[in-house]
């Protein structure tokens, strides 16, 4: 949800993802500029056993290369 989310998108699609049947991965990505970072890469990875997070990353290119579906937002 950019490099900031500034408006706390990425945890509410991880809650209302949990609510689906977990026959997925859900990869999360917490961007240099999120706020309390590690405090919201604990609470999704705690939601369901199939959410990671990506943290650092130096590029996505390879993430979005190996995903079937991508949410994405741009600021």
């Amino acid at each position: 949800m950019g490099g900031s989310d500034p408006f706390g998108l990425t945890e509410r699609c991880a809650l209302a993802l949990r609510q689906l049947d977990p026959v997925f991965r859900a990869r999360f990505v917490i961007g240099p500029g999120f706020k309390d970072k590690n405090r919201l890469a604990r609470s999704i990875v705690s939601l369901a056993p199939n959410f990671e997070t990506v943290e650092g990353a130096d590029g996505l290119r390879l993430n979005f290369a190996a995903c079937d579906v991508a949410l994405a937002a741009f600021g």
